[in-house]
């Protein structure tokens, strides 16, 4: 009973120290409480014009940042704001990792409202993934750091902030031969326009994954977080982590909501020629090339759409930053 008491007296002296450092030994640090809004001011990257004269143009400098080409997809821009909370401590060998909430947005801004089964898939995959925390290595947190106290134990918790971007398809087959999955573009817009509902059968391809920091640049962080801002090569290469983990966590036979794109490094003319070619043959509404350099908001020559069509029997090229659907 005696040293009972005396443990009793110890954790009351404890808890005092603790409660005048601003710290908590008892209850889980409420972190975040609201839901993301359904309309928020984004400045996403957009496509810029370009004529197919000047495209040469691209590989003048051979040593400038290469650029990454990829099929232009017939769906609808998705931008999935992610916000996690990382519990690290000294002596664990792995972050403790908690999605806090996660909301569907078109490019202006405006939310989704039947995308549920996608954000679930996204908090499945995320959920618990310590490598969540070296993606977002050095990320500045969108709250003030909390330590909190636990079992004597001290460790840190960070809430930080991502965005995915992706095209959202609905996916049908061709009546053609062979009978080939096609965008339905028709289909994709009935259901993400939707104010209530969930659209089971909408496909994310997830094209980039950007730190908030590196998404709205007038979030800058403090003296202890600096952003450091990842070039597309990188967040490539996180997208491909994302999405190897979704097929970890997904069980036989089922399917989860995310899809890979694949992207293709362009070094010529030469080269754009041959995708060019590529996008008439297949009938693709035409391809996207990314420069390797860091995120940049708004429409900028980083990110250039090229539409493809044929005509007859010669191939044209018809290139605004936003296509134009009859």
């Amino acid at each position: 009973m005696i040293i009972l008491g005396l443990l009793d007296s110890a954790l009351k002296v404890f808890r005092d120290l603790a409660k005048r450092e601003g710290l908590n030994i008892d209850e889980e640090p409420d972190v975040l409480n609201d839901e993301l809004p359904d309309a928020i001011h984004i400045d996403p990257a957009l496509g810029k014009t370009v004529l197919r004269e000047d495209l040469p143009k691209l590989f003048d400098d051979p040593s400038a940042p290469a650029w990454y080409a990829s099929r232009k997809l017939d769906g609808v821009r998705c931008l999935v704001l992610v916000d996690v909370t990382i519990e690290e401590q000294e002596h664990w060998p792995q972050a403790q990792v908690k999605v806090a909430r996660a909301k569907a947005y078109s490019r202006s801004g405006k939310a989704f409202h039947t995308l549920q089964p996608l954000l679930d898939d996204i908090k499945r995959g995320l959920e618990g993934w310590s490598h969540v925390s070296s993606l977002l290595e050095g990320e500045p947190p969108i709250t003030e750091e909390i330590t909190d106290v636990k079992w004597m134990r001290g460790s840190v918790i960070n809430t930080k902030r991502f965005v995915l971007d992706g095209e959202l398809c609905v996916m049908r087959k061709s009546e053609e031969e062979g009978g080939v999955m096609i965008e339905d573009f028709k289909g994709v817009v009935g259901k993400v326009r939707r104010k209530s509902g969930v659209a089971e059968d909408v496909r994310m391809f997830l094209l980039d994954f950007i730190p908030w920091s590196n998404f709205e640049r007038s979030f800058t962080g403090s003296e202890d977080f600096r952003p450091a801002y990842k070039t597309f090569d990188d967040r490539h290469q996180d997208v491909v982590d994302i999405l190897h983990r979704m097929e970890e966590v997904t069980l036989e036979g089922e399917e989860h909501s995310l899809r890979y794109l694949p992207q293709q490094v362009i070094s010529s003319m030469a080269e754009v020629d041959v995708m060019i070619e590529e996008a008439a043959e297949e009938g693709w509404e035409g391809f996207i090339l990314r420069r390797d350099v860091a995120y940049e908001g708004k429409r900028s020559s980083v990110e250039t759409a090229v539409r493809a069509r044929i005509i007859f029997v010669g191939l044209i090229l018809n290139l605004p930053a936003q296509i134009q659907h009859p």
